[in-house]
């Protein structure tokens, strides 16, 4: 492991528990902190994880779409870049929703219809269209 992918084991608030989930967490050690393990992961450290390999933050967060969307609002709230580069342009750690229409796939015309279920992929902005009219939402199935 490199300095800064090792952080020191911290159990006072969430960001630790956070750190201890997506990285490797040690006891503290003074010479280590002294070649630069940090206590917590940042932001910035955070977002480099994901735009390096946004498949296994999701697995190492249990497949959570509510853990991983509330991660990313944290990386919205304080975005760690400038500007948009490739590599982020070029990663797929975006959620995507493709929404399926079950009563289509029951091939039942029954009176009780089941409501649209949504599944989650991890896209790149490019693949997401942004739908804010539901009649468009219907017409064109496509990841929002």
């Amino acid at each position: 492991y490199q300095p800064g992918d090792v952080y020191f084991k911290n159990s006072n608030d969430d960001d630790s528990a956070l750190t201890e989930i997506l990285y490797h967490v040690i006891e503290f050690s003074p010479f280590l902190a002294a070649v630069g393990v940090k206590s917590e992961a940042s932001v910035p450290d955070i977002f480099r994880l994901i735009i390096s390999d946004p498949d296994v933050v999701m697995r190492k967060l249990g497949n959570s779409e509510v853990k991983y969307r509330a991660l990313l609002r944290r990386i919205a709230a304080n975005p760690p870049f400038k500007s948009v580069t490739a590599e982020i342009r070029n990663s797929p750690f975006l959620l995507g929703y493709k929404v399926h229409d079950q009563n289509d796939q029951s091939g039942k015309n029954s009176a009780s219809s089941l409501p649209p279920k949504a599944t989650y992929i991890l896209t790149k902005a490019e693949d997401i269209c942004i739908i804010d009219n539901s009649f468009f939402g219907r017409v064109f199935p496509v990841l929002q």
